[in-house]
C-alpha cells in the first residue's frame, strides 16, 4: 500500500514538472509555426494526458489540445504534432493540400509520424 502511494506521488510530481516544461515549449513552438504559416490569430492550447490521440484542433475556437506524453519524444516529433494541428486551421481535413502544407514546413514529417506510431500506439 505504501509503495503504491509513493509511486503515485512520484508520478504526479513528474507529471507536474512535465506540464510546466510543456507549457513553455509548446507555447514557443506554436508561436514559431503560426508565425511561419502566417496564422495571424490568437491560438490557445491545453495540455492533458490523453489515451487515444496526440492532439486535436478546435477550428472554430482556434484552440489546440496536446497530449502531455509528447514531452517524452524528441522536439522535432513534438514540432510535427503542433504543425499538424495548426495546419487544421487552414485545412480542416486530411486532404492533399493539408499534407502538402505540412511537407512545405517539415519535409521529413513522415519520419516523425513513424516514431509516434511505433513507440506509443494511440
Amino acid at each position: 500500500m505504501f509503495k503504491r502511494r509513493f509511486i503515485r506521488k512520484k508520478q504526479l510530481t513528474l507529471d507536474i514538472w512535465y506540464k510546466k516544461e510543456a507549457i513553455k515549449l509548446f507555447e514557443e513552438l506554436i508561436k514559431k509555426y503560426s508565425s511561419l504559416m502566417n496564422l495571424n490569430t490568437n491560438i490557445t492550447f491545453t495540455i492533458k494526458k490523453l489515451k487515444s490521440k496526440w492532439g486535436s484542433c478546435d477550428i472554430a475556437k482556434k484552440h489546440i489540445l496536446l497530449n502531455l506524453e509528447l514531452m517524452k519524444y524528441p522536439i522535432r516529433t513534438i514540432e510535427y504534432i503542433i504543425l499538424h494541428e495548426l495546419t487544421h486551421l487552414l485545412y480542416p481535413n486530411h486532404s492533399k493540400d493539408f499534407y502538402n502544407t505540412i511537407s512545405l514546413y517539415m519535409p521529413e514529417w513522415k519520419k516523425e509520424k513513424v516514431i509516434l506510431d511505433n513507440f506509443f500506439n494511440i
